[in-house]
């Protein structure tokens, strides 16, 4: 295979990871509080470990940031 469309397939799957790095972060900024404290009152694992997300924003876009930004530098150093 030749090495310019290794670059192509890089690039796409490194725009899908950018992708879903995206819909996590509207994910978690757009959820109802209200509905997942109520969830997690009721015992539900998942909403307890969201709700935990949710209490301490700097710990979710510390790592999301980290994540994004290592994907992107690793692009361009690797394709550009």
């Amino acid at each position: 295979m030749p090495d310019w469309l290794w670059m192509i397939v890089l690039q796409v799957i490194l725009i899908i990871l950018n992708a879903v790095f995206a819909g996590s972060e509207i994910a978690v900024l757009s959820v109802n509080e209200y509905k997942v404290k109520k969830l997690a009152d009721e015992n539900n694992r998942q909403a307890k470990k969201l709700e935990k997300l949710i209490s301490d924003p700097s710990r979710f876009f510390f790592c999301y940031s980290d994540c994004y930004y290592s994907f992107w530098i690793f692009r361009k150093r690797l394709c550009c």
